[in-house]
């Protein structure tokens, strides 16, 4: 195999480097700039890991026999909670609560539903802050990150969802959910820009 300097340019190059001993320059020069490179790197990895939204874990799926109990203990819970920005997150928690269980069931119907129905308690979100909006409340910086990093696991989880459910009637459903969703976050993106 040939190589890929000949010999005279090898002496060339060897005679200019040690004539003007650059080579410990060039070997810290390079040494820095690799580990500059690499921390760059490993620190948008980091970054572009915590994006990802951990949803809550849904507890009891929709399809155990015992959900209806589950679901009127939520009743309850939105029933007593009277503040509008806490009203908004427990919305949230429960849209999330619904997407992820969503994710988790096998049967696509069931999974589609409960999709339906976490998108319709991001609606619901929305007249409770609409109507702290009214008075005179804004929610945290954090919630509203929160929220848009919620946004989005939201609509992965629904693509997520349309790849796996094949049935026609399903995929009606599910296309509802999606405009629902798409409302939402469209509503949710030109409300709080500015934040």
């Amino acid at each position: 195999m040939p190589t890929i300097l000949t010999e005279t340019y090898e002496q060339h190059i060897s005679r200019f480097l040690e004539r003007f001993k650059l080579v410990p320059i060039f070997v810290s020069f390079f040494l820095v700039l690799f580990s500059i490179f690499f921390v760059r790197d490993l620190a948008q990895r980091s970054v572009w890991g915590a994006q990802r939204q951990a949803l809550p874990f849904p507890g009891m799926l929709p399809d155990h026999p015992l959900y209806p109990l589950k679901q009127a203990r939520d009743n309850f819970m939105l029933l007593t909670t009277r503040a509008p920005l806490n009203k908004a997150q427990l919305y949230l928690h429960l849209a999330d609560k619904s997407i992820n269980a969503a994710n988790m069931v096998t049967d696509c119907a069931v999974a589609t539903k409960t999709a339906i129905q976490s998108q319709k308690y991001l609606l619901n979100q929305r007249q409770a802050l609409l109507a702290a909006k009214e008075m005179g409340l804004t929610p945290e910086i954090t919630t509203i990150t929160g929220n848009r990093m919620s946004i989005k696991e939201h609509g992965l989880i629904l693509k997520d969802i349309g790849k796996r459910c094949k049935n026609k009637e399903e995929r009606t459903e599910l296309t509802q959910a999606t405009k629902l969703h798409d409302s939402f976050s469209r509503w949710f993106d030109s409300t709080y820009t500015s934040l």
